[in-house]
């Protein structure tokens, strides 16, 4: 078991098979500075339920060609929720968009038919700091757009 910080393993975002050697680092720094982030804040264990994807998996799954599920050296992307929270992770969603600390691309609070799952993405190509709500696996294919916090220290 590879552990890329103190509560995440790289099997974790392995679901769906091995993630690339070279999108490793991107993934480490998504652990260490957004879910660890997110566990300490809400004091609990962060469920994965998806990370990479495969192109096939991904297009099964409903995502975008262009997700940062389908990992690069430069982008990766995780969905998950807490136990305690998962009937309704708007908190969490929100912590995460209110939060001017934390660097992310996007994040996405998803509704599904058994609760819901925020998606956090991180990229190196771009820091849009969005914040969507829609369905599960961008089943809706409409998202309502959500404000976020600046980022402490940018104009």
């Amino acid at each position: 078991m590879q552990q890329l910080s103190p509560h995440f393993t790289r099997e974790e975002f392995e679901i769906d098979g091995p993630m690339p050697e070279e999108a490793v680092e991107i993934c480490t720094k998504m652990c260490v500075e957004v879910l660890e982030a997110l566990r300490q804040q809400f004091n609990e264990p962060y469920f994965i339920t998806s990370g990479y994807r495969p192109l096939d998996v991904n297009q099964e799954t409903g995502g975008v060609c262009n997700s940062e599920h389908v990992y690069t050296a430069e982008q990766c992307a995780a969905d998950g929720y807490f136990r305690s929270q998962e009937k309704d992770m708007r908190p969490v969603f929100d912590w995460v968009r209110n939060s001017d600390t934390l660097v992310f691309d996007q994040v996405i609070l998803e509704h599904g038919q058994t609760g819901d799952i925020v998606h956090v993405g991180l990229s190196d190509l771009q820091s849009r700091r969005e914040a969507l709500e829609g369905l599960e696996h961008g089943g809706s294919k409409t998202y309502v757009h959500w404000p976020v916090s600046p980022l402490q220290g940018s104009l």
